[in-house]
């Protein structure tokens, strides 16, 4: 499994937190400011940088987005 965790999310268009559904901001290198979790199944799941604050373990980040 040689993909890039970052490369396979870009999407076109306005990324959207999942669990909020706020539009993530990006920075001038195009990059979103806060992470993308992998779930069980290898879905990329794109987080805002406040409900990465809210849910600081993956465990809980996973669960919220249920």
């Amino acid at each position: 499994m040689d993909k890039n965790i970052y490369s396979t999310a870009r999407f076109t268009g306005w990324m959207r937190c999942d669990i909020c559904r706020k539009q993530i901001a990006e920075t001038f290198l195009k990059k979103i400011v806060g992470t993308l979790v992998r779930d069980a199944k290898g879905k990329v799941h794109p987080v805002c940088f406040e409900c990465q604050g809210k849910f600081r373990e993956k465990d809980k980040m996973l669960s919220a987005l249920d």
